[in-house]
């Protein structure tokens, strides 16, 4: 919902959707077809490693559904562990940390038709070594997240922990 917010702060262009397979029931084998029918560009995937297979299976139904789609790693798998998450062969980049901003430049970059190579905290399978990371100093910079791209119900069904109501 963060990145959400800030990709459509910094660029008014954007429009993001978010799909969370955890509460939403959503397979596997229909990430790709849904990506294609919202109309999607670039796709962010993001897992912990012990979802990391899931993660190469969810954008190999990306890349079957939109061969041309800039289809990205974020999370705490592929912050840990970017050179194994490019070395299947099914993500364009892997961005690591803080994804704000990085989201955004890559943005740019794939609108400018830039090369992805330079940007802070972004890693390519053309690279040997992860970029320097692009952090954010003072997170009171960042936008509300962007609760109205969610279904609260659904993780009220899915967590009893959850709250229903943006801070």
């Amino acid at each position: 919902m963060s990145l959400a917010a800030y990709a459509e702060r910094e660029s008014p262009d954007v429009a993001a959707d978010i799909l969370d397979m955890k509460v939403t029931g959503v397979k596997i084998a229909d990430i790709g077809r849904i990506a294609k029918e919202r109309g999607a560009d670039v796709v962010g995937l993001g897992a912990l490693t012990v979802h990391a297979e899931m993660l190469d299976q969810t954008a190999a139904s990306v890349r079957a559904a939109l061969p041309d789609a800039l289809i990205l790693a974020g999370g705490p798998h592929a912050t840990c562990h970017p050179q194994h998450t490019l070395k299947s062969g099914l993500f364009d980049a892997v961005v690591q940390g803080e994804g704000e901003r990085p989201f955004v430049n890559i943005l740019r970059a794939r609108s400018g038709r830039k090369p992805l190579e330079g940007i802070p905290s972004v890693m390519t399978r053309a690279m040997d070594e992860p970029p320097e990371r692009d952090n954010i100093d003072d997170p009171d910079t960042l936008p509300f997240p962007a609760w109205d791209k969610i279904d609260r119900e659904a993780y009220t069904r899915y967590s009893s922990f959850f709250h229903t109501r943006p801070p």
